[in-house]
């Protein structure tokens, strides 16, 4: 219910202890350590205590490791099980990974071996692939590429001209000249490949010819052999490779059997890595180190007691906060509340100097979920899917709160379902399920103002709390001006508005006057000058239209609630479209099923962002201000394992 109260800490501790120590802090998860400023006096002559080549040294094992950990999931034809919890370990069982590490690293290094050798083999069955094409157009030619050369008295050459013009020029270079030989070796999907020889005597009648015809030379580099021993040779390289490929992809199935000690080592080389990055804030000298911090309030004898066991030569002070100093935020809420946590969290931090929001936002936003799906039939679902798989995948931290958020939202659901009487769209109404409430479909004007009137409250709330942090703060007169005359004028004009000339019209037009009064007075009361002393109090009045668009935005309660109860209606009347045969059931269930599951998806979405940006706008505007630093204290944080609680004394 509010944030927990926190204190300073200097420890100073010996440098051979000074890893133990820092093993005990992560395991008790409740110290935050801080940046030891360089310009601080008392520290001014002491150098970091981080050891730089160690910390690359594990940033290069943890990126590699993952990599192995891709890599294999990839390759070795792992199934991921969706519903699978991780596995359960001890913060001593990551310790003992760490410890017998090389064994499982000397696999990760195995893993980036081969995927070196996978990419090698893939560029060498590209370039074989793409070249075996380029001497398959030349396997009519019978002597070695390499013995292809001029004599003393003839030109001896290969090369090629276009396909549709091969007849031409073979008949051409038959009717013009006796001493030039052409032999036609190969085709290509455009040429026709030919090997040339003529006397040097004709070489200009034989070039005339070769120009005429487009005749391109054929380059093969240092290649030898003949075509057909090359591509034969090209061939049965690639089928070498292709075998060594499957051997590497039966090794990489091999390996996959070990992904969970892989990932236990990333997750014991992340949990290292942490630790020693947190130096980087320590400072030392030859024989000690200074450690500063903050811890929550109640923690610090627990802290206290526990270092006493881990070490008796260590020097441990705390301070409390000074005045108007800030410090690190941690929420201390009611179970109830925690799941909430996460939509603030999601907007920002409280500051160290205001209230916890979560306590007075909780409500609404359980209220505005259950109205913006509301179905009995949905919310049933949702809390039901939603709780189960918080506890059987164990989920932890924000996303655990985020799947009880959502159960409790299936909570509010279905009874703003009941009291709407939607069960699954229209099938409430089908079977005679009256609403408890009203049906928004038959009651839209009744169902309008229930949004508007809740919204009013909702507004109302927030500039209460906004009060509340006044006259705690000792400003009894701002909370009485800039909300008190707020609250008699609003609430005046919603008397005259609903009163209509009655009693209680008389009465609101009066709260609305002195309402009016009161914030002209009261609202320029910064300025020195007082005709600028009016007219920011008479200008302040216009602020009425922020309230009234504030109160619009609630009709999207309506908007999305009747959306929901639309599309399920819809989705049954699909389904019972197909209910004429056996064939027919069996289709109407599915499309029942998936369509439901659908709104279902579409609408606990469209509910979650919008109950949140009404929290964001409305209610957090009037008084949050946000902008804290979340309390992060160094801690066992894992990726692939779950850390279950050991007793830490």
């Amino acid at each position: 219910m509010a944030i927990i109260e926190m204190k300073k800490l200097l420890l100073i501790g010996l440098q051979s202890e000074k890893q133990t120590i820092l093993e005990y802090l992560q395991r008790m998860g409740n110290v935050e350590i801080v940046d030891m400023d360089e310009d601080e006096e008392e520290f001014i002559d002491f150098e970091s205590s981080a050891d730089e080549e160690y910390i690359d040294t594990l940033h290069s094992n943890l990126a590699e490791t993952e990599f192995a950990i891709e890599l294999l999931t990839r390759l070795g034809k792992i199934e991921k099980k969706l519903f699978e919890p991780p596995t359960e370990v001890t913060a001593q069982d990551l310790k003992a990974i760490l410890d017998n590490k090389d064994e499982k690293l000397a696999l990760v290094r195995e893993c980036r071996t081969i995927d070196r050798r996978l990419n090698e083999i893939e560029a060498t069955v590209v370039r074989i692939e793409s070249t075996i094409p380029q001497y398959e157009a030349w396997m009519g030619l019978d002597i070695p590429i390499e013995g292809i050369a001029d004599t003393k008295t003839s030109r001896v050459f290969v090369g090629s001209i276009e396909r549709n013009k091969t007849q031409e020029f073979e008949d051409t270079v038959e009717d013009n000249t006796e001493l030039m030989y052409l032999e036609k070796v190969g085709n290509s999907r455009d040429a026709t490949n030919y090997l040339v020889i003529y006397h040097r005597s004709i070489e200009e009648e034989a070039e005339a010819i070769l120009r005429q015809f487009g005749f391109i030379n054929a380059s093969f580099g240092d290649i030898e052999g003949t075509p057909k021993a090359i591509v034969k040779s090209l061939t049965d390289e690639l089928q070498a490779i292709q075998q060594e490929k499957e051997e590497i992809v039966k090794r990489v199935e091999e390996l996959a059997s070990h992904i969970g000690k892989m990932q236990l080592l990333y997750d014991a080389l992340q949990v290292e890595l942490d630790r020693a990055e947190a130096t980087f804030r320590l400072r030392k000298s030859d024989k000690t180190f200074f450690l500063k911090g903050w811890v929550p309030s109640r923690e610090a004898d627990k802290l206290k007691q526990g270092l006493h066991k881990v070490t008796e030569y260590h020097y441990l002070e705390f301070e409390d906060v000074d005045d108007g100093e800030e410090f690190p935020v941690a929420l201390d809420n009611p179970p109830i509340v925690q799941p909430f946590e996460v939509i603030t969290k999601l907007y920002s931090t409280p500051n160290s100097r205001e209230l916890d929001p979560n306590i007075y936002m909780a409500p609404f936003y359980f209220m505005f979920f259950g109205m913006m799906v509301g179905d009995a039939g949905y919310g049933i679902i949702m809390a039901i899917v939603c709780a189960y798989m918080t506890k059987k995948l164990k989920w932890q931290g924000d996303t655990r709160k985020l799947g009880l958020l959502i159960a409790l939202g299936g909570v509010s659901t279905c009874i703003w379902g009941i009291l709407f009487g939607s069960w699954f769209g229209n099938v409430g109404e089908l079977l005679g399920i009256p609403p408890v409430l009203l049906s928004p479909l038959d009651q839209p004007i009744e169902m309008l103002i229930l949004c508007f009137a809740l919204g009013i409250v909702h507004l109302f709330a927030g500039m209460a709390v906004k009060g509340y942090m006044n006259i705690k703060e000792g400003n009894v007169w701002a909370a009485v001006f800039d909300q008190g005359f707020w609250y008699i004028f609003l609430i005046g004009l919603i008397l005259m508005l609903v009163g209509k000339g009655e009693q209680p019209g008389q009465v609101g037009k009066y709260m609305a006057i002195a309402g009016a009064i009161g914030l002209i007075l009261t609202q320029g009361r910064q300025e020195k000058n007082i005709f600028k002393k009016f007219f920011k109090g008479v200008l302040s009045l216009y602020d009425v239209t922020g309230f009234l668009s504030d109160v619009l935005s609630y009709s999207r309660l309506f908007a999305l609630g009747l959306t929901t109860g639309i599309i399920g209606t819809v989705v049954n009347e699909i389904g019972l479209m197909f209910g004429k045969s056996v064939i027919g059931w069996i289709l109407a269930a599915v499309v029942l099923a998936i369509g439901h599951v659908f709104n279902i998806l579409i609408n606990s979405i469209g509910a979650y962002v919008h109950a949140s940006r009404l929290q964001y706008i409305e209610f957090f505007g009037k008084f949050f201000e946000g902008g804290g630093h979340a309390f992060n204290p160094l801690s066992i944080k894992t990726k692939y394992t779950q850390v279950y609680d050991e007793e830490v004394n």
